[in-house]
């Protein structure tokens, strides 16, 4: 226990996106919807889109900045979530939480 505690270390990943060829999409609603929201509010300032609503609802918002995010990561832009442009909003989520955990945030 005092090693891990001691030590810097990244939590395990998590594997929360459906299998498959699932892809979230405008119009799509539920839990899986509810968490991309906020992923996306969470990384959204370094997008600079606008403000993504928790509502479990995939509408325009998600729509571009999903859009904004496989663009700057050299995904296709679909605005639609499918397991590669989760991957990178997860990766940054990390590194995101990793600077506020740095500056004591």
């Amino acid at each position: 226990y005092a090693a891990v505690t001691e030590e810097a270390c990244r939590p395990a990943s998590l594997c929360i996106f459906p299998r498959g060829g699932y892809k979230a999409a405008k119009g799509d609603s539920g839990d899986i919807i509810y968490l991309i929201q906020l992923v996306l509010r969470y990384i959204s300032s370094e997008y600079e889109t606008e403000h993504v609503e928790l509502d479990g609802v995939y509408g325009d918002a998600e729509v571009k900045a999903v859009t904004a995010v496989q663009q700057k990561h050299g995904l296709p832009p679909t605005g639609e979530v499918d397991r590669a442009t989760w991957n990178v909003m997860a990766a940054d989520c990390n590194v995101f939480c990793d600077l506020h955990e740095y500056n004591g945030q």
